[in-house]
């Protein structure tokens, strides 16, 4: 519960400041992927008073959406192409799919941590690549806190794709 509205009020100040002021192109992705996992984390931390449907299906493919809206905003922002937009399209495609399937036709908690967990991996992978191979040349420089909080959460996603690994052989 509490993420959720760490994640609405990140989405509410950074809405405030696009409309108040002039913002980066990729801003309002990376506000909609604020708001996106504070909707998610609130279905989840509602769960069992809602249908399973919202609180597992819709919840992981809303919170997988900001990893992947982050690097959208990152090309947007940056004004190239991402090669990868399709792919990562399929692969929000293939998450709802599991969801669908782990939770109603062969409920399986396991492969639902472990292929929430591969596509946001992939997500955030995307956009750290995004941000160290292309924002130098924008900004005349790395974001190095941006790198970081990437690389941390490509880690404790990391970590959290093992420990299911590990506990799916038991």
């Amino acid at each position: 519960f509490e993420g959720a509205l760490v994640c609405f009020t990140i989405a509410g100040i950074m809405a405030y400041h696009s409309i108040a002021r002039k913002t980066y192109p990729g801003f309002h992705s990376w506000t909609i992927g604020f708001a996106c996992s504070g909707a998610g984390a609130m279905l989840i931390a509602l769960r069992g008073l809602l249908p399973d449907f919202l609180s597992i299906v819709l919840a992981n493919v809303l919170i997988a959406a900001m990893p992947f809206l982050l690097a959208w905003g990152l090309t947007v922002f940056l004004d190239v192409r991402w090669r990868a937009l399709r792919l990562h399209g399929a692969l929000l495609a293939v998450l709802l799919g599991v969801m669908v399937w782990a939770t109603y036709v062969v409920p399986n908690l396991c492969v639902r941590v472990l292929v929430f967990s591969v596509v946001y991996f992939a997500f955030f992978a995307s956009a750290l690549y995004v941000a160290v191979r292309r924002l130098p040349e924008k900004l005349g420089g790395q974001n190095w806190l941006l790198v970081v909080m990437i690389s941390l959460a490509l880690l404790t996603t990391g970590l959290r794709l093992a420990l299911a690994a590990s506990q799916g052989k038991e």
